[in-house]
């Protein structure tokens, strides 16, 4: 089996004194074959042998295959075991790594054939069916496959069973619609605060809306300009002018902001302040981007008055034209509420508490027995800081509304990501523990039933296929009150998967300083 050579064995028979090299070729071929073994001496003389597979390993046979020849007790008779794709390679000792023709062939080779060579698509099907590159057994790959089918059975019932509790055990969130107002308000005297940097674009259209609300009682607007460079007090002073409407617009300038407020809670507490003068029953607090339907306030006082809410709020209908906005805005809603569902924010016995700060009423005596808002004067989520304050001494409601509507606009994703990342880490409470579970959970929810019908379980295709359904169904009135496409609805696995990249560049703008940044101010830095 090898060419004769010089020397003396231990049965007198001539043998190499040159260093054998043993190497494996593993092909495809040879699974259940055996191995083939090849012998090279330095001179590049060649013998292969079929080795078979034996209990000891392909090593225990190899030294049974040099004692075969006579070699296996002598000193300068090496043996190396290695895989082989082919062709010899070089010695090692002889030749540079770098520079042995052999490999530089085999480089280009994958270069020029990737990933078209015939390797490739073989390991790769290893991969996929059998979870490494080497070749395991027909039963070994039997049970990594009956292991794997039953993994993606159980992912399918846990993603199941938790779409089958936010459909029907999640206080209805996901059929958001407008409430009509429960009945005619009476007269309160309500002043609305309404805190302003660099909104010359919007703060016109927003005074000029709450100057023409249908409201039975005294209504008092002041804004508070906190430094704005755009003019943003003289736009606000003309649009109070054209209606003749002066007297009931104070514009005030913000003083410089302490340490542990955020701006706009600053700027919130100042124009408190000064509504203190007028002593009204009701604090309006908005903000100057939002645009009041006509009877916007006469339904909050109603509501609060029939009611006996000490809180109310609404989420305003939110900018959705631009092809990114028709997207990724509706789901926001849907997330929102889905965290804080209405129905469990009014209910008295739940400890949910949220608000939507672009539009609350809340009474004034009530904002006073919780400290005002120097009690939460450094939340960057000031609304639902605000919400769990007040549902601690009162009662609390949340709702939506189609016709009193954000006017800022979204013109790209990128504003959007923005919008999320600004907060969404405070959400969680700036813990890595929870953000790392948080991301578990979105992957589970939204990304793993689309994914499960790639799978090999029958079940687990028709379970994640099921959740799947579900979504898009829970997805659809929200899309209806934006009025967007229905299509969208089956995009939400996608659209999630953006929110989930936000979550996390939120927590590493937070990480790098940089958290909150609203306005050319990093708000995040005074959290706790």
């Amino acid at each position: 089996m090898i060419a004769p050579c010089a020397g003396k064995s231990a049965q007198g028979r001539s043998c190499p004194v040159l260093p054998l090299r043993l190497r494996l070729d593993l092909e495809a071929d040879a699974l259940g074959q055996g191995q083939r073994a090849r012998i090279i001496d330095r001179s590049g003389h060649a013998a292969h042998v079929d080795l078979p597979r034996i209990a000891a390993g392909l090593a225990a046979a190899a030294g049974l295959l040099l004692a075969a020849e006579g070699a296996a007790d002598r000193p300068d008779i090496e043996a190396i075991i290695e895989p082989s794709v082919g062709e010899p390679t070089c010695d090692r000792r002889r030749v540079p790594h770098d520079r042995c023709p052999a490999r530089l062939a085999a480089r280009r080779s994958l270069v020029s054939a990737f990933p078209w060579s015939s390797g490739f698509p073989r390991l790769a099907c290893r991969l996929v069916l059998n979870g490494t590159v080497r070749q395991i057994s027909p039963p070994q790959r039997a049970i990594k496959i009956a292991r794997g089918r039953m993994v993606a059975t159980l992912i399918g019932a846990a993603t199941a069973a938790i779409w089958l509790y936010l459909l029907l055990f999640r206080g209805g969130f996901w059929r958001v619609r407008p409430e009509a107002a429960p009945g005619e308000p009476p007269p309160r005297s309500v002043v609305a605060v309404i805190p302003a940097r660099d909104e010359a674009e919007c703060v016109g259209r927003a005074v000029a809306s709450l100057l023409a609300q249908r409201y039975p009682g005294e209504l008092h607007i002041i804004l508070v300009d906190d430094h704005s460079s755009d003019g943003t007090a003289a736009v606000a002073t003309a649009a109070a002018r054209d209606p003749g409407a002066a007297e009931r617009l104070t514009v005030a300038a913000a003083t410089l902001l302490p340490p542990g407020w955020t701006g706009k809670l600053w700027a919130v507490h100042q124009g408190i302040e000064i509504a203190r003068g007028f002593s009204p029953d009701y604090l309006l607090l908005t903000d100057a981007d939002i645009e009041h339907a006509p009877t916007n306030v006469a339904d909050l006082v109603a509501r609060a008055e029939h009611g006996g809410y000490d809180l109310v709020s609404l989420m305003v209908r939110l900018n959705c034209r631009s092809l990114w906005e028709r997207l990724l805005i509706p789901a926001f809603v849907f997330f929102f509420f889905k965290l804080f569902p209405p129905r469990w924010t009014a209910d008295p016995s739940r400890r949910v508490a949220a608000a939507a700060g672009g539009c609350m009423l809340i009474r004034r005596d009530s904002l006073e027995r919780i400290g005002g808002v120097a009690a939460i004067r450094g939340e960057i989520i000031d609304d639902c800081a605000l919400a769990r304050r007040v549902k601690s001494i009162g009662r609390i409601w949340l709702g939506t509304t189609a016709s009193t509507r954000s006017l800022r606009e979204y013109r790209g994703w990128r504003e959007i990501w923005d919008m999320i990342a600004r907060c969404a880490f405070a959400q969680l409470g700036y813990s890595g523990g929870v953000l790392a579970g948080t991301v578990i959970m979105m992957i589970l929810v939204y990304l793993a039933p689309p994914l499960l019908l790639f799978s090999g379980s029958t079940a687990a295709r028709a379970l994640g296929a099921a959740a799947w359904l579900a979504m898009s169904v829970a997805f659809v009135p929200g899309l209806r009150l934006y009025r967007c496409p229905i299509v969208v609805a089956p995009l939400l696995p996608a659209i999630a998967l953006f929110y989930t990249a936000a979550t996390v560049g939120s927590a590493i703008l937070f990480w790098r300083g940089r958290g909150g940044r609203w306005k050319g101010r990093f708000q995040a830095e005074t959290a706790p």
